[in-house]
C-alpha cells in the first residue's frame, strides 16, 4: 500500500484494511474491529456492547449464554429459554397462545389457538363465558340452553312422542242402544 493511501503508514498492516494491522484477515483494522481474532467483517453488534456477535456469548445481553438461548439476538428472560416473554409466564410470546396475560398452563378448551386465561368464550359456543353457566362446556348433540349449557337428550316428559300404529288411542266404540 503506497503511503500516500497508507491509514498506518509507519505499521505493518493489510491492503484489505487500508494498509493497517488485521489479524483476523477480516478487511476491518484491528483499532477498529469490535472482534479483532475472529473474522466478522459485518462487525455486528446486536446488544451495543462493543464486543461484536461472532465473539460474544450473549449477543442479546440479556443474561442467557447464546449457546443455550433460543432467541439470541432478542433479549429475553431465562425462564422462557432467553426469547421474549412479556406477560413473564415463561413460554416465549412467539408460542404463548396468550402473550399479555400469563398463563403457563397454555390450556385453551375450545382450541381455537387463543388460550382460556384470555378468550371470553372459553368453549366457543357463542356465550360469553361472563354470562355461561357452562363455560368450558360447548353444546352437546341436542344443542345448547339459553344459559351456555349443553342442551340434555329428549325424553318422554319433554317431547312428545308421535303417533304411530302402536300408541294412537283407538276412539271409544259406541255401544248399540236398545
Amino acid at each position: 500500500v503506497p503511503d500516500s493511501s497508507d491509514q498506518c503508514p509507519t505499521q505493518a498492516g493489510q491492503a484489505s484494511a487500508q494498509g493497517c494491522p488485521d489479524a483476523d484477515g477480516d478487511g476491518v483494522r484491528d483499532s477498529l474491529d469490535n472482534c479483532p481474532s475472529v473474522s466478522n467483517s459485518s462487525q455486528t453488534d446486536t446488544d451495543g456492547d462493543g464486543q461484536g456477535d461472532a465473539c460474544d456469548s450473549d449477543d442479546d445481553n440479556d443474561g442467557v449464554p447464546d449457546s443455550s438461548d433460543q432467541c439470541p439476538t432478542q433479549a429475553g428472560q431465562a425462564s422462557a429459554q432467553g426469547c421474549p416473554d412479556a406477560d413473564g409466564d415463561g413460554v416465549r410470546d412467539s408460542l404463548d397462545n396468550c402473550p399479555s396475560v400469563s398463563n403457563s398452563s397454555q390450556t385453551d378448551t375450545d382450541g381455537d389457538g387463543q388460550g382460556d386465561a384470555c378468550d371470553s368464550d372459553d368453549d366457543n359456543d357463542g356465550v360469553p363465558d361472563s354470562s355461561d353457566a357452562c363455560p368450558l362446556q360447548g353444546p352437546s348433540a341436542y344443542g345448547l340452553l339459553p344459559n351456555g349449557c349443553p342442551a340434555p337428550p329428549p325424553t318422554a316428559t319433554n317431547t312428545p312422542i308421535p303417533p304411530t300404529a302402536t300408541n294412537t288411542p283407538i276412539p271409544p266404540t259406541a255401544t248399540p242402544t236398545p
